[in-house]
């Protein structure tokens, strides 16, 4: 090597890329308008607003729902509702179907979720935590301290809303943009998946605020 002469840096290991973010998707109650079914039902105008919350997210699906077993035929169907994301698995327990009655029951869907994080976790240590949100109308999917502010809860009788998307938008991407442009549904979706006990206090609490900013 000649004195002088430029020499290469040294190697450096290379950043962990990061897995897209995870929507844990629950069907009844999510992506149609009841809360018990005898078949996979879809309304379209709520897989719409699905079908915009991973175009803007980039994320993938995982099935949390009663119906997770069909993994298969969901993706098709949202395939043909132009769904591109794709459904990466399920998380486990029994779901009350005799077809996984072999697997662990687990006490909530919240601990199916949180099993189902922790194996990804230990199959993949060196990559940093996914993004996810859980969209869900049963309260006990986010019936824990860690998963309460990745929850979106939805009313069964109304199904996914647009501010249901931006709540979720929000907890993936970390609040795209700033809370006091939000609309008061999609604030109070986002506050309620956050902290559920507080959320009425808060939203009125930031109404006051917007009142006097605009005074």
């Amino acid at each position: 090597v000649k004195v002088g002469a430029p020499t290469a840096p040294p190697p450096t290991a290379p950043t962990p890329l990061r897995s897209p973010p995870i929507i844990f998707l629950d069907i009844d109650g999510v992506l149609n308008r009841t809360v018990k079914n005898t078949h996979i039902r879809l309304d379209a105008d709520l897989v719409a607003r699905l079908r915009r919350l991973c175009e803007r997210t980039g994320a993938v699906i995982v099935l949390s729902t009663f119906w997770r077993e069909f993994a298969g035929y969901i993706e098709y169907i949202l395939r043909r509702h132009g769904v591109a994301a794709p459904v990466v698995g399920r998380t486990p327990g029994q779901a009350g179907t005799p077809s996984l009655a072999h697997e662990k029951p687990f006490a909530s869907r919240a601990a199916e979720i949180e099993a189902y994080l922790a194996a990804q976790a230990s199959g993949r240590p060196s990559e940093p935590p996914p993004r996810f949100v859980i969209l869900d109308d049963r309260p006990d999917a986010g019936a824990s301290d860690a998963l309460r502010r990745h929850f979106v809860r939805t009313d069964p009788a109304v199904g996914l809303t647009d501010a249901d998307v931006d709540a979720a938008v929000g907890i993936v991407l970390g609040a795209p943009r700033p809370l006091s442009e939000l609309p008061d549904a999609a604030l109070l979706a986002l506050l309620t998946a956050l902290a559920p006990r507080e959320a009425p206090s808060l939203l009125t609490a930031s109404l006051v605020c917007r009142a006097w900013r605009d005074v």
